[in-house]
């Protein structure tokens, strides 16, 4: 498990790994990071990352800055997430659309289908609790279950 070290820390090596560099110009990166990390007790290879890291901050280097993989990141969930909602609402959509092509019955067979949740009511009689099982193509490892209140008309 990756350690965590405290920002101080990181800037204090990174401000030595950058003096010694100035100060030794023939000295490799990887032999600076080895003897800067060394003396603070930060693996050569974790140094040397953070210095990547900073020069692409920087703008010195090509890539992708911190603040850009940060963001991509956040799209990233956001859009995963979207993306399930939209497959629920397109799975509750098709069977709300199935139970509407059959004959009707009565107003409460399709809140009755879908499955009376046991003891929970609110203040009015003809409210009642329910929940709904969509199935998606994930559904062996994680059904969705839906909640909600209905109004009952018998």
């Amino acid at each position: 498990m990756p350690t965590k070290y405290p920002q101080e820390l990181k800037t204090r090596a990174l401000r030595l790994l950058a003096d010694h560099l100035e100060n030794n110009p023939d000295t490799g990166i990887y032999t600076a990071c080895r003897n800067i990390g060394e003396r603070l007790g930060i693996g050569p290879e974790t140094l040397r990352k953070w210095h990547k890291q900073a020069e692409i901050d920087a703008g010195n280097t090509p890539g992708t800055t911190t603040d850009m993989a940060a963001e991509n990141r956040r799209l990233r969930k956001e859009n995963a997430e979207l993306k399930r909602t939209n497959e629920i609402l397109r799975t509750a959509s098709a069977f709300f659309a199935a139970e509407l092509d059959r004959p009707a019955r009565s107003r409460s067979a399709i809140s009755i289908g879908i499955g009376i949740v046991s003891g929970l009511r609110t203040s009015a009689p003809h409210y009642k609790k329910t929940s709904l099982v969509v199935s998606s193509p994930h559904a062996a490892t994680s059904p969705l279950r839906l909640v909600g209140t209905v109004r009952l008309t018998v």
